[in-house]
């Protein structure tokens, strides 16, 4: 979901709407405090309905903008006014209503898996101790010839699917509450604003980068999906920063708990915590939201 402008009255907006339909652009209007803002929901289409718009502007009463056909004059179009916040502080209503089933589909897996395992309480010659063995990064039954933990010696086999799978694993309710509540709150307002495609590569990147940090640094013992939640953090934390037409915004409370908590951990206050997965995923998530500014900022 991409706003591309705002006109001064609504029959405007909606003519303007009405208008790209009819070209095959997906659109609506809703009252902002400025006026009447125009939102495309596929990000493809935003250059073009910009070129639109600001020929629109030049010529607003031109019959093709009146003329439009009847089909798409007739669709019904939804639209609500914004309640009266401050600009940094808004969400866009448009964006709420986009469905999010790629969100919603991770955290019915993330369940499933640690329902399934009983939170890696199973033996690990249980249905359920299994299903942990098998998503953790490293294999219990793969040692080092030192007697100690080869963290990669899995994926150097070829298990490459332990590279993403930890993000499913949780040990406890608090975990996995914690866990689930955060990734609804950032991964949510990802789909809506930019769809699932964009939300699946960015899990798999910070997820990647996440777990192969703790794994180095610390080794194979950890799960859950808090380094998901940190690198989606980073993304909408700098993507509300350097494009605030994107539609992401972060609430600072959200900000402080997620750096206040952060800090905790790497300090070990609050101990039992892949500290390096949450830098891991935040760095991710930072470097993916620069680089799509980076793209955007080509000719």
């Amino acid at each position: 979901m991409r706003q591309i402008g705002v006109l001064a009255d609504e029959s405007t907006a909606h003519r303007f709407v009405r208008y790209l339909e009819s070209q095959g652009i997906d659109a609506l209007a809703e009252q902002d405090q400025a006026g009447w803002a125009v939102w495309v929901r596929d990000e493809d289409h935003r250059q073009k309905a910009q070129e639109e718009l600001s020929q629109f502007l030049l010529e607003p009463d031109h019959p093709r903008y009146r003329q439009v056909p009847a089909a798409a004059a007739e669709q019904p179009r939804t639209t609500a006014k914004r309640w009266s916040w401050p600009a940094r502080k808004k969400r866009s209503s448009a964006a709420s209503r986009v469905r999010v089933p790629l969100t919603r589909f991770v955290i019915a897996i993330t369940l499933a898996v640690t329902l399934g395992g009983w939170f890696g309480q199973f033996p690990p010659n249980s249905l359920g101790g299994a299903l942990y063995r098998e998503l953790r990064f490293a294999s219990p039954a793969i040692n080092t010839a030192n007697s100690g933990w080869d963290a990669f010696a899995s994926i150097r086999q070829g298990e490459l699917w332990r590279l993403l799978t930890p993000m499913f694993l949780h040990f406890d309710y608090a975990h996995i509450i914690f866990n689930v509540v955060m990734f609804y709150y950032v991964a949510s307002q990802v789909e809506r604003l930019q769809g699932a495609f964009r939300l699946g590569l960015l899990i798999v990147l910070t997820s990647l980068a996440a777990n192969v940090a703790q794994a180095y640094f610390k080794g194979p013992g950890f799960g859950g999906l808090s380094g998901v939640v940190y690198g989606l953090l980073g993304y909408i934390w700098i993507k509300s920063l350097i494009d605030p037409e994107s539609g992401y915004h972060l609430e600072q409370f959200t900000w402080l708990v997620a750096v206040i908590w952060f800090l905790l951990c790497a300090f070990d206050i609050i101990p039992n915590v892949a500290n390096h997965a949450h830098a891991g995923g935040l760095v991710m998530g930072i470097l993916a939201g620069l680089a799509g500014r980076s793209r955007q900022a080509e000719p």
